[in-house]
């Protein structure tokens, strides 16, 4: 390793860079953690407290946990403090497990897997295959390339200019996709999921949630248990929805081609 202290922080702070092979892995209980691929360093650099925090090698991978595993999360929201991890530098496959916090990623370009039981997920100018497991909270991911697939329980979704395959499963709230190409698998059981002006393959399975398609290019098949279905499709598109009860209706825009 190549270790420095932190300025910038209140001196407990370690700043980490090192060419790593394998994984990198975080487990913590509560965090705030910013992935940001660049040139410089040529590194990879760690930014974190190094008083509460360790990083340790196990085998080819990398793992940042708490130094003492007995610390609690609520000890930090008495003094409105958050645990800051910063990783910046070149891309490599990331591993994050958090029960509450917040994770963003910029232009990352290597496998990415989030385990979140409460928290928000920003990711922005990505090409990778991310996976986010959400039981609670918000996701945002806009302009990704490659694959995603989300796992929420009770998550706002939203999902802007996607160029890849999604696999999207949300228990409830609200799923939105906006302006994406790709192929996309969808099943929602309660709340709404809105796709509005994409194109491809949409698949949706839905219980009582709504679905609502708007200027969608391409085919559409999904079925719907009871909640209604409503889908405006450009003229070569293709349809094919099932429904037990909701009402479904579907239309050709015309003059979009």
């Amino acid at each position: 390793y190549t270790a420095t202290t932190n300025t910038s922080t209140t001196g407990r702070g370690k700043d980490f860079e090192k060419k790593m092979e394998g994984r990198l892995v975080i487990v913590l209980p509560e965090a705030q953690i910013n992935f940001i691929e660049s040139s410089e360093p040529a590194q990879l650099k760690i930014k974190f407290d190094g008083s509460e925090m360790v990083l340790t090698k196990k085998g080819v991978d990398h793992e940042l946990r708490l130094r003492d595993p007995r610390a609690k999360s609520n000890s930090f929201k008495a003094n409105e403090a958050k645990r800051l991890v910063e990783v910046l530098g070149p891309s490599i496959p990331v591993e994050v497990h958090l029960d509450e916090g917040q994770v963003r990623l910029t232009q990352w370009s290597k496998d990415v897997l989030l385990d979140i039981q409460k928290g928000k997920v920003f990711a922005k100018n990505c090409k990778t295959s991310l996976a986010v497991q959400l039981k609670r909270g918000e996701i945002l991911v806009s302009d990704h390339q490659g694959r995603l697939v989300v796992d929420s329980y009770a998550g706002n979704v939203l999902i802007r200019n996607l160029n890849g395959n999604l696999d999207l499963d949300n228990f409830s709230v609200e799923s939105n996709l906006e302006k994406s190409k790709g192929r996309f698998d969808i099943h929602q059981t309660t709340g709404a999921v809105k796709v509005t002006q994409s194109a491809g393959n949409l698949q949706f399975d839905i219980g009582r949630a709504t679905m609502n398609s708007t200027l969608f290019s391409g085919r559409v098949e999904g079925q719907s248990q009871e909640g209604a279905v409503s889908i405006s499709m450009t003229s070569n598109s293709e349809v094919n929805v099932r429904a037990q009860m909701g009402r479904v209706t579907i239309q050709t825009v015309p003059g979009v081609a």
